[in-house]
């Protein structure tokens, strides 16, 4: 994952992390002790807040990776150039979902 993603990016990533951990039914709090973070600096990957991470001296690729490993997402797959520019025309315009985590597919 490189450092030059845009704020928008960060969030939709957080996003897709956020609902990885809900759907898993993983806890925060748990997450948090497994990456060693804190559950603020989970939030904040959640909603993409790079500042505030780095007000805490961490950097945001590097805690959406770990968060990324105990959520068993891979992280390369959601920062690939062609899953960005599908995403960008909207999610029903996705017609190859082969990018999209299993667990994150549309249910058909």
């Amino acid at each position: 994952m490189n450092n030059h993603h845009s704020p928008q990016e960060l969030r939709r990533i957080g996003r897709i992390l956020k609902i990885a951990r809900e759907s898993q039914g993983q806890n925060l709090a748990i997450l948090a002790d497994k990456c060693n973070l804190s559950v603020m600096d989970l939030v904040a990957v959640e909603s993409g807040e790079q500042s505030q991470l780095m007000k805490r001296g961490h950097k945001w690729p590097d805690c959406a990776m770990l968060y990324a490993k105990q959520l068993d997402v891979d992280i390369g797959a959601l920062t690939n150039t062609d899953l960005l520019q599908k995403e960008s025309k909207g999610i029903g315009s996705v017609e190859d979902e082969s990018d999209i985590p299993l667990f994150l597919r549309n249910q058909r």
